[in-house]
């Protein structure tokens, strides 16, 4: 739950009891993967937002990546056309990244 102070559209400075619940401002706060943050301003928790897509769908394209490598070396297998050159060359392009 967050508590905004009206004035400024920002979290609230001091702990608040509400309801008989103490509750405690925080600057951060992470919520089903998404960040919010402190100042509760729309353009900087969209800014938020995007940066974490943005970091995880670089991982997502990075595991997919190897995921290809691994099925086409599983493939070469199947073949029998796999040579020493494909592994190093593969190790490399894989290291590189």
């Amino acid at each position: 739950m967050l508590v905004r102070n009206p004035i400024n559209k920002s979290i609230a400075e001091q702990t608040q009891e509400i309801n008989g619940v103490l509750i405690t401002p925080v600057d951060t706060i992470k919520y089903l993967g998404t960040y919010l943050t402190s100042e509760l301003s729309r353009r900087d928790t969209i800014k938020a937002r995007c940066k974490q897509a943005m970091q995880c769908e670089r991982s997502h394209f990075l595991h997919q990546e190897d995921q290809n490598a691994l099925e086409n070396r599983q493939v070469n297998l199947q073949n029998g056309n796999f040579s020493l050159h494909d592994i190093w060359s593969e190790r490399s392009s894989i290291n590189q990244k």
